[in-house]
């Protein structure tokens, strides 16, 4: 059950978040939107990054950001532990509390600030440690197993993530707290309003799916990919239109050309305002192998869209309400994903029966039930520091 923690009012606390970089992925969109909802009156937050980079930087007030050397050659390379450990230090002794916003590599640089500024780290465990995420692999367990009990905190956005950790980490003598992560559905729908350039006028027949996500494996976009082909080998002419950017740019168009699939498929990149697409096509898709507590699925759950993901071992099962307001499908089965598409194609919005009933408010508690308990959090974990 979720921990519940006082709120008696304090002083100020000074709080400082450490994030690899502001690129587009949920663990800092919600970094983001947490550092402008927290109250001023209550928390003074301050961010570090071991790059000055990302798409959401301009989001970020330039007052909060701490004195990493954005040009520094090392500042992303094999010596970064070294290149930025001072530097984090030094923020670590202006603070309070120290926050990892990430699991792995994240939270070992805060700890190791942590401990040399003496200062208490609160570590953020974004995804679930299944096989095929960093977690799983041999290093990243023996220094989680080693590391994570020694933290003030760990918050998981779901009983599930934390869950599936507790199989190999002891958290028996350790302050855990379930803290969902949030979006603003005023603000995602307001933005799904707003014109856009993308071009989503539909040919005769034609069905428009979304996906949104980092090009990387754990988003199982090559998943996807097979399930277009197959429906397009059923007659159904559907066209892709995948929102985000990372490693596997190429290898994921090189299969789409491999499978037919040139001039249905769309990888448009990292865009700022997605909404517009999402909220104008037809079915939106999550094809991940696992996740945490998936933004861009609450987005489109906001949105109303008709929605096919996968059932893995956290997220997506807890956003859509066990399948009653969208379609669950076996992980790294493009067969019953093109099932589950197909039986939403043509139907409606909210006629089908994966839709009936679907929440107007959302699963997560909301924005500010979220900024209410990490408050309690960091002012609790001061106090026992």
């Amino acid at each position: 059950m979720p921990a519940v923690f006082s709120t008696s009012a304090q002083r100020v606390l000074r709080v400082l978040f450490v994030l690899p970089s502001l690129d587009g992925g949920g663990a800092e969109r919600v970094t983001v939107d947490l550092l402008r909802l927290l109250r001023r009156d209550r928390i003074r937050p301050a961010l570090f990054l071991s790059q000055r980079r990302g798409p959401l930087l301009s989001e970020i007030a330039p007052e909060l950001l701490t004195a990493t050397d954005p040009d520094h050659p090392d500042a992303g390379g094999s010596n970064a532990f070294l290149t930025l450990l001072p530097r984090l230090i030094a923020s670590a002794r202006a603070v309070d509390v120290i926050v990892a916003c990430l699991q792995c590599s994240t939270t070992y640089l805060a700890w190791l600030a942590g401990a040399v500024a003496r200062r208490p780290v609160i570590g953020w465990v974004q995804n679930a440690a299944v096989r095929g995420s960093p977690m799983y692999r041999l290093r990243h367990r023996t220094l989680m197993r080693l590391l994570q009990p020694r933290l003030a905190a760990s918050v998981f956005p779901c009983e599930r993530v934390y869950e599936a950790l507790a199989k190999r980490i002891s958290f028996a003598h350790t302050r855990v707290a379930f803290i969902p992560n949030f979006i603003s559905r005023e603000r995602v729908r307001r933005l799904a309003a707003a014109d856009t350039n993308s071009n989503l006028e539909r040919l005769n027949g034609e069905t428009v799916l979304t996906a949104v996500g980092r090009l990387a494996p754990q988003k199982g976009f090559d998943i996807l990919l097979h399930a277009v082909r197959e429906l397009h080998l059923r007659g159904y002419r559907c066209r892709l239109i995948m929102l985000g950017e990372g490693p596997e740019r190429s290898r994921l168009t090189s299969l789409a050309s491999g499978l037919s699939l040139r001039g249905f498929v769309e990888m448009p990149g990292f865009v700022a305002n997605p909404y517009p697409i999402i909220g104008r096509s037809d079915v939106f898709v999550l094809a991940s192998r696992f996740e945490g507590l998936p933004l861009a699925l609450m987005e489109a759950h906001a949105l109303g869209i008709p929605i096919v993901s996968t059932d893995c071992i956290a997220g997506p099962r807890e956003i859509l309400d066990g399948g009653r307001c969208g379609l669950l499908v076996p992980v790294n089965d493009h067969l019953a994903m093109a099932d589950a598409i197909a039986s939403l194609i043509g139907k409606p919005r909210r006629s089908s029966s994966a839709l009936t009933g679907l929440p107007e408010e959302p699963v997560d508690g909301g924005e500010q039930a979220a900024v209410t308990a990490w408050e309690a959090l960091l002012r609790d974990v001061a106090a026992d520091a």
